[in-house]
């Protein structure tokens, strides 16, 4: 699959910390930002089904640079909220119909909806709500990691008030699968910064814990992390994790969730990618496979390579070696 997005003016085809949404109306691939090192980037990238390299975009207008901000498609419209330019923390929210960026008006100098925030994550279940949890920014006594849950449906915002509170957290993983939506680890904790490793689901109405954060016995369940990436792989109806990093190490383990045994499994990968953080990943229907692209490596060296995951991983490099057989950790 060698698909890479590069351009001798927009060098974001080694790049972390963007978006990526299969938008399934359009059968395409759709990403958005990140950055390489210190530049941020306010690209739009897409990758339709079974084209063999990425389309560089110049819509007339961009949410602009931003990075570790969070994309969901709903309905035909795919949605942005929030993240960073590198200076400020964002709070706007912009949609996408295929051609146009349109900044939702409402939602300028928010007092209606979510506070500005980054590192905060969103996944749309079949009934077209999408839900968002966590990230790190505004509150009223500063900036902090965060824990609300908010609900974007029909173009409006909704702070809803679930009954059982998942720890708060920030650079976390979510994934819907059905009417869903599941989410994994991050960094967080009321009052306090630590790993988690818990797996938590929302029904639409509350949230339950489907695993505690805690001591890993065995490979029974995937180690503490933040920075990881999770797609729901609907062919398959298991939730698919790679990669992350705890205070220490950065991953390259694959980790499947079997949502119909509710138990987690660590796959048995020969060639898989190399160890990285603050990839981008995404679910295509069209190619029944869980779609990845960059992140940064365990040297801090900005990634661009792609790789795709149905029951193996295959991929291909870009400025750096993309391909480890080493064992996973």
């Amino acid at each position: 699959m060698a698909i890479i997005p590069n351009s001798t003016t927009d060098h974001g085809a080694n790049a972390n910390s963007g978006a990526l949404v299969y938008e399934s109306n359009r059968t395409q691939l759709l990403m958005l930002g990140g950055k390489n090192n210190s530049q941020g980037f306010s690209s739009t990238w897409t990758l339709a089904d079974g084209a063999t390299n990425w389309s560089l975009l110049t819509p007339t207008t961009s949410p602009g640079i931003r990075f570790d901000h969070a994309m969901a498609y709903n309905n035909g419209t795919t949605m942005v909220f929030g993240g960073t330019d590198g200076l400020n923390i964002l709070d706007d929210v912009w949609t996408w119909n295929g051609t146009t960026w349109t900044l939702v008006s409402q939602y300028i100098a928010q007092s209606l909806g979510p506070t500005k925030r980054f590192g905060h994550a969103m996944a749309t279940n079949n009934s077209n709500n999408t839900i968002m949890f966590g990230g790190f920014g505004t509150t009223t006594l500063g900036n902090q990691i965060l824990g609300e849950t908010w609900q974007w449906s029909g173009g409006l915002w909704t702070q809803l008030s679930p009954s059982v509170q998942p720890p708060f957290r920030m650079q976390h993983s979510m994934a819907a699968a059905g009417a869903n939506i599941y989410m994994f680890g991050g960094e967080g904790g009321v009052g306090a910064t630590s790993l988690l490793n818990d797996l938590y689901v929302f029904n639409g109405t509350n949230w339950s814990a489907v695993n505690t954060a805690g001591t890993v016995i065995g490979t029974s369940i995937p180690g503490a992390r933040a920075r990881a990436v999770m797609t729901y792989d609907s062919s398959r109806n298991q939730l698919v994790l790679f990669g992350g990093r705890d205070g220490t190490h950065v991953f390259n383990d694959t980790w499947i969730f079997n949502i119909g045994s509710s138990t987690w499994s660590l796959a048995s990968t020969t060639v898989h990618p190399t160890r990285r953080y603050d990839s981008v990943m995404a679910y295509s229907t069209g190619t029944s496979s869980s779609v990845l692209f960059g992140g940064k490596s365990e040297n801090k060296e900005n990634l661009g390579d792609v790789w795709s995951y149905g029951t193996s991983w295959s991929g291909a490099g870009d400025f750096n070696a993309a391909q480890s057989t080493g064992p996973v950790f």
